[in-house]
């Protein structure tokens, strides 16, 4: 077989050597690629130094590689696809993290306290009045929700421990949520998906970025956004929503539009997902009553979609 060649069999393993910074699956295409190249040239005659030298040394044929991948052969200067998404996605969590600790914290009306006081009728009477963290306990608990913060940021400050620290980011965070939504309420549960999601599509990215688990994402993502747009319409055919109004079907509709969408990949809908989360989110902020958590999850949810394509799309861009 023409892959006993003693010459071809160091051409193909110094060339794996030289590659180690292309994704796996390109990797092995590449590689496969010349030995199909090299066993053809054979077979029409040509004596196997010959062919490999007219190839090139493996270090130009995987500098060519490289080059079409636009990963440095430098390693303090690697910028390969899946760390961009890393990062991108990271920086994003922490900007997240800052945002959702001082909602949490300065802004959200978690305890309410009840305070005497004397009506005008001279009886005596209960008020009870909503504080916040802050509030309730001083700038020392206030700051607690920062934490995820520094476990956000703390993988783009790890070179190459970035992926455990990632994981274990991931997990803690999680944990955190967890605890958190216990006591204030689970307003970190967005961020949790995010650091998920920063470890997750890296991991698909260097695993070949399978276009099958990509448009499957996709799908499940525009599932996940529609479906309290198709439990509102569920809830106002039943009647469980009395009258809900023009805004509640001009609000669904655009819903189902934008997943459509996002399903079917359309140029900067990964983006406009992103922001309407962001919007959503800003509701909960601002003026969400009673449902506040309920929104806050939603435009997280929507947010953490956007992200993921938007880091998705732009690492693999031209692969």
């Amino acid at each position: 077989m023409i892959q006993e060649h003693p010459a071809i069999q160091r051409y193909l393993r110094a060339l794996n050597s030289e590659l180690q910074r292309v994704p796996n699956a390109s990797r092995e295409t590449i590689i496969d690629d010349v030995r199909a190249h090299v066993a053809d040239a054979v077979d029409a005659g040509r004596e196997p130094d010959e062919v490999l030298a007219a190839l090139g040394s493996p270090k130009d044929v995987a500098r060519d590689a490289r080059e079409q991948f636009g990963i440095s052969a430098d390693p303090s200067r690697q910028d390969n696809p899946a760390d961009r998404a890393s990062r991108m996605l990271h920086r994003a969590a922490v900007i997240l993290a800052v945002v959702t600790a001082v909602f949490v914290a300065f802004i959200l009306p978690s305890y309410a306290t009840e305070e005497g006081g004397v009506s005008s009728d001279s009886t005596g009477s209960t008020l009870q009045t909503a504080t916040g963290l802050f509030e309730q306990y001083g700038l020392g608990v206030a700051l607690l929700p920062l934490v995820p913060a520094l476990l956000a940021l703390l993988p783009l400050l790890s070179g190459s421990l970035r992926l455990p620290v990632s994981w274990l980011g991931a997990v803690l965070v999680t944990g955190f949520s967890i605890v958190a939504g216990l006591s204030i309420g689970g307003f970190f549960v967005p961020l949790a998906l995010l650091m998920w999601t920063a470890v997750l599509v890296p991991l698909w990215i260097r695993r070949g970025a399978s276009p099958v688990v990509g448009r499957s994402w996709r799908i499940v993502g525009a599932l996940l956004m529609v479906a309290p747009a198709l439990l509102g319409i569920g809830g106002a055919l039943t009647g469980t929503f009395l009258d809900p109004g023009a805004p509640f079907w001009i609000v669904t509709i655009l819903a189902i539009g934008v997943s459509v969408l996002f399903a079917l990949r359309v140029r900067f809908i990964d983006v406009t997902v992103g922001v309407l989360g962001v919007a959503i989110m800003g509701l909960a902020v601002f003026d969400a009553g009673l449902l506040v958590l309920a929104v806050w999850w939603g435009g997280g949810l929507w947010l953490v979609i956007g992200l993921s394509a938007v880091a998705a799309r732009r690492s693999t861009a031209g692969r």
